[in-house]
């Protein structure tokens, strides 16, 4: 995808099998120089979701909460956010709403 760095990175494919076994964005930031959310960004649109990735590795494990590493990584990036946009609540209710709207690949695990 053109202005990807992820998609245009000569390692791409290892970036990829990393965000698939589940490392952590912020790892993966700190390794490749990158800011977390853009590893975020190219898991939902430029990697296989739902029956596209079926096919590919086995359903990612869900923690004592229930939640995946993806899941966590989310919340993660949302906490950031709300820490950053605190002194602007009109701001952090829009980002929310944003959020809210996101096609995100949610089907239960099975």
């Amino acid at each position: 995808m053109s202005g990807c760095p992820i998609c245009s990175h000569p390692d791409r494919a290892a970036i990829e099998e990393k965000i698939r076994r589940g490392v952590f964005w912020t790892r993966l930031a700190a390794e490749y120089g990158y800011r977390a959310y853009l590893f975020a960004v190219h898991r939902c649109r430029h990697m296989p979701q739902g029956d596209a990735a079926a096919a590919g590795p086995a359903p990612e494990p869900r923690n004592a909460m229930g939640r995946t590493e993806t899941e966590e990584q989310w919340i993660l990036v949302a906490n950031m956010l709300r820490d950053v946009l605190r002194p602007f609540p009109e701001a952090w209710r829009r980002v929310l709403e944003g959020i809210d709207s996101l096609v995100l690949s949610t089907a239960p695990a099975s």
